[in-house]
């Protein structure tokens, strides 16, 4: 039984193509943050700070997509605990996403101090485009909630536009892709979901992209127990099987009702939608916007 969930968890991620990928980041909302970690500026301007309070004084501005890196608190000689706002922390300080701080200690071009948590992002992904990247930013930074990415469209050192999605899970990664053979696309944008319990749901959401238009695609969901597997995924024109102006939606089933006899069942279900003018025909609706 728990060879055929691996079999077809390992299916669910082989069997989804990858369509050019140029850029992934993995993330993971309710891991601590360690020294070592990196963030970058999602704001107009920040400032680093000498202590972890609004009013302490300014070491450095900042611009938007600069990079910062967590590092530990000093420790005192004598206990050997941190010092400053965070005074039971060591060396190997982990600062913990479900109470979040207002500060996080980094290092900005070799220089220490203190940035807003407010003024971060977990990721900056470059696109095709000349001087255009996405930064992305979670809602548990500085909050109590992780249920939420914003993407922030930055070309040159403007923002130009600004979309916030839900999210379906706690582990999950951002990739830029190619337009996998969708005309008028230039990108394609993936959230991939990965479940870290039996049960739990999986999957992937795609966004299309082009110069300051970013749309939802759709949400793809997937899910595996010892008795019960499932997923979705999409098929595009430049996939293997593909076909040119049109995009494929599979949904496959895999039910276990006994292994010691190789007693299953596989069921496929298949829509082929039309590509055109940057929208799907008929719409499609996934198992989300049922909720």
């Amino acid at each position: 039984m728990i060879r055929s969930l691996f079999l077809f968890i390992l299916w669910i991620f082989l069997s989804i193509p990858a369509h050019g990928q140029t850029v992934k980041y993995l993330f993971c909302s309710y891991c601590d943050i360690v020294p070592g970690d990196t963030f970058y500026v999602a704001k107009s301007t920040a400032t680093l700070k000498s202590k972890p309070v609004d009013n302490s004084k300014t070491l450095v501005a900042l611009n938007l997509g600069d990079m910062v890196i967590v590092t530990p608190t000093s420790p005192s000689k004598s206990t050997g605990k941190g010092s400053g706002p965070y005074p039971n922390s060591s060396m190997e300080t982990r600062y913990k996403t479900e109470n979040p701080l207002d500060f996080l200690p980094v290092t900005y071009q070799g220089k220490s101090g203190f940035i807003a948590t407010s003024a971060l992002g977990i990721a900056k992904l470059n696109t095709q485009v000349p001087k255009t990247y996405f930064m992305v930013k979670s809602n548990f930074m500085g909050s109590t909630t992780n249920d939420s990415l914003t993407f922030i469209e930055v070309n040159g050192n403007q923002t130009v536009n600004e979309f916030s999605t839900r999210i379906f899970g706690s582990l999950i990664s951002i990739s830029v892709n190619g337009n996998a053979g969708l005309d008028s696309v230039t990108h394609l944008l993936r959230i991939d979901y990965y479940s870290e319990a039996c049960g739990d749901e999986s999957g992937m959401t795609y966004f299309t992209w082009n110069p300051q238009e970013l749309h939802l695609l759709g949400h793809l969901a997937a899910s595996a127990d010892p008795e019960s597997q499932y997923g979705e995924a999409f098929y595009f024109p430049s996939d293997v099987g593909g076909a040119p102006g049109k995009v494929i939606f599979r949904a496959e089933t895999y039910e276990v009702f006994d292994e010691t006899t190789n007693w299953t069942r596989r069921s496929v279900e298949e829509r082929v939608f039309t590509w055109s003018q940057g929208y799907l025909t008929p719409s499609f609706k996934d198992s989300s916007e049922e909720e």
